[in-house]
C-alpha cells in the first residue's frame, strides 16, 4: 500500500515538472535551451550587439511613423531633407558566431505609406518562422534622426522612448519610460507601466498613464492628464485638467483654470491664475494663491485654501476645512470636522457638524449652522453686516468691536448668556434670552444655541450674566 502511494506521488511530481517546463518554454521564462530567458518583461542571458544604418531622403514636414518592440527608441533633430536610422541589434545566443548570423537577418524596414515614412524592423516576419527553428531572443534599439519640423508618431513596447525637437508627437508606449522635450506643436502620450516626462511644449499636451509617474512642465498650451497608480506633477502649464487614482497630485503655476480629480491621493496646487476646481477622496486638498474662484470637495480628507481672490466653496467629510485670506464670499459645509478661517473679506455661509467653528478676522455677512460644535466669531473690525448663528450642543462666542452698529437677539436654551461689551444697551433680559443694541443699532445679530452658552465679548468690563 505504501509503495503504491509512493509511486503515485513520484508520478504526480514528474507530471508537474513536465507541465512547468513546457509553460516556461512557451512563455520564455527561466533558462531555455537557447541560453536566454525573459525576466520582468526583458531579455536576459548571454548577448552580442551589432549595428546597421539606413538613410532615407524626404521632403520637408514629412511625417515619420515608428513601430518597435523589445528595444529603446530615440528620435532627435538632424539635417534637412533626410531621415537617418541606426539600428542596434542585441541578440541573445550562446556564441558570437551564432548571434552574428542571426543579426544579419534582422533588417530595418523603411517604406512610404501615403505621405508618411514608416520605420520598423522585420521582427514580425522572423517571429512567424520561429517555430521551424530554435527560438532566438533579440532586441531592436532604434536611433532616428529627423529633419526640423517633423511630425512623429511612435508605438513601442518593452523599451525606453525619447523624443525631442519635433513638430508634434503622438506616442504609445509600454513597460518603460517616455521622455518628450522641445516640441513645437501638440503632444499626445499613452503609457503603461512606465514613467512619463514632458517638457518645453508649445502646443497642447494630453497624457494617459497607467502604473507610472507623470511629470509635465513648461507647456504653453492646455494640459490634460489621466493617470492611475502613480504620482502626477505639473509645473508652469496653460489650463490644466488632472484625473488621478492612487497617487498624489502636485501642481505649480497654472496660467488658466485648474480642474483636478483624485481618488486615494492628495492634491496640492500653488499659483493658479484662473478658477480652481478640485475633488478628492480619502486624502486632502491644499490650494494656495488662486486668482479666481475656488471650489474644493473632499471626502475623508482635509481642505486648506490660502490666498484665494475669488469666492470659495469648500466641502469636507471626516476632516477639517482651513481658510486663510479669502477675497470673495465663502461657502463651507463640513461633516465630522471643523472650520478654522482667518481673514474672510466678504463673509461666509457655514454648515458644520462634529467640531469647532472659528472665524477670526472677517468682514461682511455671516451665517453659521453648527451641530455638536462650538462657534467662535472675531470680526476684523466693526460689525456692519448681518450675523446669524444657530448651534446645537455647542457654545457661541462673538466679539463685538468698537464702531459696530447692531441689534442683538440671543437665546440659550438650557444654557446661559454672558456679556462683556461696554456700551451694550440691553432692552430685554430673561432666562436664556437677551435683546440688545450696540452703537445705536443697525445690522441684525441673531445668536441661538441649544445645550450651550452664548458669550458676547468686548474690549473690557466685567462679564455680566443674564438671569
Amino acid at each position: 500500500m505504501k509503495a503504491s502511494k509512493l509511486g503515485l506521488l513520484i508520478l504526480i511530481l514528474a507530471f508537474g515538472s513536465t507541465v512547468e517546463t513546457a509553460w516556461r518554454v512557451r512563455n520564455h521564462l527561466g533558462p531555455g535551451g537557447w541560453g536566454w530567458f525573459v525576466h520582468n518583461g526583458r531579455f536576459d542571458g548571454p548577448s552580442f550587439s551589432f549595428t546597421a544604418e539606413q538613410t532615407e531622403t524626404v521632403a520637408a514636414a514629412t511625417p515619420v511613423e515608428i513601430e518597435n518592440t523589445f528595444g529603446a527608441v530615440k528620435v532627435v533633430q538632424g539635417a534637412a531633407g533626410e531621415v537617418k536610422v541606426v539600428l542596434r541589434k542585441v541578440v541573445y545566443l550562446g556564441t558570437e558566431e551564432k548571434a552574428r548570423a542571426y543579426a544579419d537577418r534582422i533588417q530595418i524596414q523603411a517604406r512610404r505609406e501615403g505621405e508618411a515614412l514608416r520605420i520598423s524592423t522585420n521582427r514580425a516576419e522572423l517571429e512567424r518562422v520561429a517555430s521551424a527553428e530554435p527560438e532566438v531572443g533579440f532586441e531592436t534599439h532604434l536611433d532616428v534622426v529627423v529633419p526640423p519640423g517633423t511630425p512623429v508618431k511612435l508605438a513601442n513596447e518593452h523599451g525606453r522612448v525619447e523624443v525631442s525637437d519635433v513638430a508634434r508627437a503622438d506616442i504609445t508606449s509600454s513597460f518603460d519610460s517616455v521622455r518628450v522635450e522641445r516640441v513645437a506643436g501638440p503632444v499626445e502620450i499613452q503609457s503603461r507601466h512606465g514613467d512619463v516626462h514632458v517638457g518645453n511644449v508649445k502646443g497642447d499636451v494630453k497624457v494617459t498613464g497607467r502604473h507610472g509617474d507623470v511629470v509635465v512642465e513648461d507647456v504653453d498650451g492646455r494640459v490634460t492628464l489621466d493617470a492611475q497608480h502613480g504620482e502626477v506633477k505639473a509645473s508652469r502649464t496653460g489650463g490644466l485638467v488632472v484625473s488621478n487614482t492612487n497617487g498624489e497630485v502636485a501642481v505649480e503655476t497654472v496660467r488658466g483654470d485648474l480642474e483636478a480629480h483624485a481618488q486615494h491621493g492628495s492634491v496640492r496646487a500653488t499659483d493658479v491664475t484662473g478658477r480652481a476646481t478640485v475633488e478628492t477622496t480619502f486624502d486632502g486638498a491644499t490650494l494656495e494663491k488662486v486668482g479666481g474662484d475656488a471650489s474644493v470637495h473632499s471626502e475623508h480628507g482635509a481642505v486648506v485654501l490660502i490666498d484665494v481672490r475669488g469666492a470659495v466653496e469648500a466641502r469636507a467629510t471626516f476632516d477639517d476645512v482651513t481658510l486663510t485670506r479669502i477675497g470673495g464670499p465663502a461657502t463651507v459645509v463640513v461633516s465630522h470636522g471643523g472650520l478654522h478661517a482667518r481673514d474672510l473679506e466678504k463673509g461666509a455661509q457655514v454648515r458644520v457638524s462634529g467640531d469647532e467653528v472659528e472665524l477670526e478676522g472677517f468682514r461682511g455677512p455671516v451665517e453659521v449652522i453648527a451641530e455638536r460644535s462650538a462657534v467662535r466669531l472675531a470680526p476684523t473690525g466693526a460689525i456692519l453686516a448681518a450675523v446669524k448663528v444657530t448651534a446645537t450642543h455647542g457654545a457661541i462666542e462673538l466679539e463685538i468691536p468698537a464702531g459696530s452698529r447692531i441689534d442683538v437677539q440671543a437665546t440659550a436654551e438650557r444654557g446661559e448668556i454672558t456679556t462683556d461689551v461696554p456700551g451694550l444697551n440691553a432692552t430685554e433680559v430673561g432666562t436664556g434670552k437677551l435683546t440688545a443694541s450696540f452703537g445705536g443699532g443697525g445690522s441684525p445679530v441673531v445668536l441661538s444655541t441649544t445645550h450651550g452658552d452664548v458669550h458676547l465679548r468686548g474690549a473690557s468690563a466685567v462679564a455680566q450674566k443674564t438671569p
